[in-house]
């Protein structure tokens, strides 16, 4: 099982949204089984069944013997070492009493390498400039994870830009739930 490239099982509260989780994921039942037991929603459960279907790479020293109930560190330990290209992270225990509460994340990691300073920086602002765009719009760009993960592996081609075909959304501001059923929601190639 890879622990790198290939997309697990998306994350979201609208269960509409379910259907472009169209991969099957080996998941630890029993981890699956105890988050459900305690409430859990079974999209997000799903989720983190998936990820605990490995070992940690790394464990630090001194970090074996943590209290679970104030600290994320074994959990982090088990997300950090599956590298997807999109990563959920709760809100960390807030340290202190009067420290704001961080919130709920989600990082983009598909860029594999900058060659330098500013195109990081470049790459960060477009990145915040695109959520306040998708955000203020209400854009919906939801692929089946399935394509996802083509897009992913012929974007990895030398001048993929140019010579590969890509799946993209036909229609961004139609909401996700009034596409025709069984109509393809995403069409391949550039214009």
């Amino acid at each position: 099982h890879r622990r790198e490239g290939e997309e697990g099982p998306g994350v979201g509260a609208d269960a509409v949204l379910n259907v472009y989780n169209d991969v099957e994921v080996e998941v630890d039942e029993a981890t699956e089984a105890l988050l459900l037991s305690r409430g859990l929603d079974p999209i997000l459960s799903r989720h983190i069944a998936h990820l605990f279907i490995r070992d940690p790479l790394v464990i630090f020293e001194g970090a074996t013997e943590v209290d679970d109930l104030s600290s994320t560190e074994h959990f982090e330990n088990i997300q950090s070492t599956n590298w997807q290209s999109v990563r959920w992270k709760p809100p960390p225990p807030s340290p202190g009493s009067h420290d704001p509460p961080i919130g709920w994340r989600t990082e983009l990691r598909t860029m594999e390498i900058q060659l330098t300073d500013f195109e990081n920086a470049a790459f960060t602002v477009f990145v915040v400039l695109l959520t306040r765009i998708i955000l203020a719009f209400d854009l919906h760009l939801y692929v089946p994870i399935t394509k996802l993960d083509t897009n992913m592996k012929r974007a990895h081609a030398r001048d993929s830009v140019f010579t590969q075909k890509f799946f993209f959304r036909k229609h961004m501001a139609t909401d996700a739930g009034e596409e025709v059923e069984g109509e393809d929601p995403t069409e391949g190639g550039r214009e």
